[in-house]
């Protein structure tokens, strides 16, 4: 499987799924990537734990440890800048463990949300079809004042008539 690739907030460096360390080039300080929310079905608080990872530095045979994480969603929401935390939950979100935004809205609103919702979605939609009546009316307006500046004798009589050919006009030159 292909890591994936983040880029850092902090630093503007992209780096690799594992490569969480490094920040501003100091390997001490951890990548911070644009925040994300995630969202849960349970209105409970839930906790997600990322297990620790455990390794050995190959260049100087130091070992490290990367303790567990818990995660705690309110109101069923967390919201992480965490690379490494984003990674799992987007495991676990595929996985069918969270659920999408939608489906969050979904079940947060009440009926009486939903349709003022639904009210105001189609109150923006028809405030958008008016204002493309309006361009398009403002438009045919302009195509028309430029068909009357046109002479008479270059445009043709009516929008749909053919225009007339040039070949006829033209002149020839008389051969020596």
């Amino acid at each position: 499987m292909a890591r994936k690739s983040f880029k850092c907030t902090v630093c503007e460096a992209e780096f690799l799924s594992g490569n969480w360390f490094g920040c501003c080039e100091n390997i001490a300080l951890k990548h911070n990537v644009a925040p994300k929310t995630f969202y849960s079905e349970s209105a409970q608080n839930v906790q997600c734990l990322i297990k620790p990872q455990y390794g050995t530095n190959p260049q100087t045979g130091v070992s490290w440890s990367t303790p567990g994480k818990q995660q705690r969603f309110f109101n069923g929401q967390y919201t992480t800048t965490d690379p490494e935390e984003q990674e799992k939950l987007e495991q676990v979100l595929a996985g069918g463990g969270l659920i999408t935004y939608e489906k969050y809205i979904d079940l947060k609103t009440t009926a009486e949300q939903k349709a003022a919702r639904a009210m105001a979605e189609t109150k923006e939609a028809n405030r958008l079809l008016a204002e493309a009546k309006d361009e398009l009316a403002r438009k045919q307006a302009e195509l028309e004042k430029l068909r009357e500046s046109v002479p008479a004798e270059v445009a043709p009589l009516a929008p749909d008539a053919p225009v007339p050919s040039l070949a006829s006009k033209r002149r020839t030159q008389p051969s020596v």
